[in-house]
């Protein structure tokens, strides 16, 4: 598993095995250090990728999730930053606009299956759960890591819940969250999330974390 795979020239994608290697996209981290990394170049040398998240290091969320709607975004990093639009925007001619949307289409058709909220949604579950091959992770199936969450389809987080992929791709759906499965042990309770937040172990746990955190600043 290579991750962020940033300076990755078509040489050094073309050594890589499907079968055996994995890129590791951070979107938001990359976005704001003002280089993401050039996915429809992994589509095109047909290399897995999966999403990650940086977290708090460098972009203040620990939510996977997130980071699928900038994953869609990528589509429109070229047609906004290329000479094009740069030429456009300097001499605003017919014949420029038309070029630039020449390229905006040529984006939209190359990375199509960045709006695919199944598509999306396989870089944080199917795709990660089969990268160790002793276990079985990223599928509802017999012996497989019973790790799972449940969401509340009426929360208006995931409003108006017509396409349950879609909202799971694209919404914040946290606050939605209802309960917490890890290895077949329910770590929260369907409907206790809620209870667990306000409850005194989280208050402890939280200044036991800040206290760390301030001790760790300090020493910076």
């Amino acid at each position: 598993l290579a991750i962020h795979g940033i300076f990755v020239p078509h040489e050094d994608l073309d050594r890589l095995d499907a079968a055996r290697h994995t890129l590791g996209y951070c979107p938001l981290s990359a976005q704001q250090f003002c280089f993401p990394a050039h996915i429809p170049s992994w589509e095109a040398a047909r290399v897995p990728w999966i999403v990650g998240t940086d977290c708090a290091v460098s972009n203040d969320a620990m939510n996977v999730q997130r980071e699928l709607a900038a994953v869609a975004g990528v589509r429109g990093y070229a047609p906004s930053s290329g000479d094009a639009y740069a030429t456009f925007r300097a001499t605003p001619t017919r014949d420029a606009a038309t070029q630039t949307d020449r390229i905006r289409i040529e984006a939209l058709d190359a990375a199509r299956d960045l709006l695919d909220p199944a598509s999306l949604l396989s870089r944080v579950w199917s795709l990660p759960g089969a990268l160790h091959p002793a276990v079985t992770a990223g599928v509802i199936e017999a012996d497989a890591e019973a790790d799972l969450i449940v969401l509340d389809p009426n929360h208006p987080a995931l409003w108006p819940a017509r396409d349950v992929l879609r909202g799971l791709a694209f919404c914040d759906t946290s606050s939605a969250l209802e309960g917490v499965m890890v290895g077949g042990d329910w770590r929260v309770a369907v409907g206790q999330m809620h209870t667990l937040l306000r409850g005194s172990d989280y208050a402890d746990a939280l200044r036991e974390a800040n206290t760390r955190l301030e001790r760790l600043l300090g020493h910076l």
